[in-house]
């Protein structure tokens, strides 16, 4: 009997992370001796795996069914659907105008108008690393490059990649880019890529990380198939750890710098992430702006956030929510964001970022 998984857009190749949360879906009896078992994980994947029940004839098929069984569980099916996203170049704030146009041309010129290269014998096939601090809007960089370009959309990081065994990071690998040829147009985008791009050691003990970037490597080039239509944008913040082959011209032609946004910057930030927000008119978003400087586009997210947190205890909405599940009516209540709610906001933060910046300091004492 042959039953298809409920796929759902995110893809996920790591069963190991996933089977910590497994919940049970369905289960099919094939024959007598076997069972066909289906699971998913916060519905983000749907893999399968052959379970033979204990009294096997033979200690060589014991062998084997337990080598099969091993190598199963690390290699879930491929989602055979991919990610749209609404986002555009418009909800992220904070990029200057000449880092805008450097993703553009590295894009849009070449995804929709890639004749204009090969008449002069350009290559227009260009893959593009976006390196900055932690939370200056890579990925929504990366959604934005794919929903302007009517572009399915893989994200993936490297422990979605890795396999317990090497031969099975490299079909993950291979299965990845199979994928992403079929549903071209497409764009891969690689989360962290140091951690499976890192600098190789002519003297690791373990050729795990070698045979992995070496995979990658064979993919980007096309050996294994042509990548007409697929793009890889990799993202990290830590360009010094990627390895040369990586980042050589003819495999990642652009490398992009996303700096942290300036006080312009920070006031569009700013704006962008409160524009569904009502705001009293006494704050001069201007003039608050320039408090914001040092921080960055996730940072002054999460300072937006806990400032309509701070609106919605001031209120009285949220004490009503904690003691009644009725409906609540919000026009008797007042959500108007004050300058308060944000100086409290901006404070809160402050002290996460000192702690976070404390415990980071504590690690790297430990480590010496």
């Amino acid at each position: 009997m042959l039953i298809t998984p409920n796929y759902s857009n995110t893809y996920c190749f790591n069963p190991k992370k996933a089977v910590q949360t497994v919940t049970y879906k369905k289960e099919v009896t094939s024959s007598p001796s076997q069972k066909q078992i289906f699971f998913g994980a916060d519905n983000s994947l749907d893999m399968w795996f052959w379970w033979l029940p204990s009294g096997s004839s033979s200690r060589s098929s014991s062998r084997s069914e337990s080598s099969s069984k091993s190598e199963s569980r690390t290699m879930p099916i491929m989602d055979k659907s991919v990610m749209r996203n609404k986002v555009t170049f418009d909800d992220i704030g904070g990029l200057s105008k000449k880092t805008l146009e450097e993703i553009k041309i590295a894009t849009q010129a070449t995804l929709i108008h890639p004749e204009i290269f090969t008449a002069v014998d350009v290559n227009p096939e260009k893959n593009i690393i976006l390196v900055s601090p932690p939370g200056c809007g890579k990925t929504m960089i990366a959604q934005a490059i794919a929903n302007e370009n009517q572009c399915n959309f893989i994200s993936i990081k490297p422990s979605d990649l890795r396999g317990e065994f090497i031969s099975n990071t490299e079909k993950n690998i291979s299965k990845l880019f199979k994928e992403a040829r079929e549903k071209a147009p497409c764009i891969i985008f690689i989360d962290e890529m140091e951690g499976l791009t890192a600098m190789r050691k002519a003297n690791s003990t373990s050729n795990h990380d070698n045979i992995a970037l070496n995979q990658l490597l064979m993919e980007i080039q096309g050996i294994n198939g042509n990548n007409k239509g697929v793009r890889i944008i990799g993202a990290t913040n830590r360009l010094d750890m990627v390895d040369d082959a990586i980042k050589r011209d003819g495999r990642f032609d652009y490398i992009i710098e996303i700096p942290m946004p300036d006080k312009k910057g920070c006031e569009d930030v700013f704006k962008k992430v409160n524009k569904r927000r009502t705001i009293e008119e006494g704050l001069d978003l201007s003039k608050f702006s320039t408090k914001l400087s040092g921080l960055s586009p996730a940072s002054i997210k999460a300072l937006s956030d806990e400032a309509a947190t701070n609106c919605l205890r001031r209120s009285g909405i949220l004490e009503k929510a904690l003691q009644t599940n009725d409906p609540i009516n919000l026009k008797d209540y007042n959500l108007t964001l004050t300058k308060l709610d944000f100086e409290k906001a901006l404070k809160t933060v402050e002290e996460r970022n000192n702690l976070r910046k404390g415990n980071a300091a504590s690690q790297t004492n430990l480590a010496h």
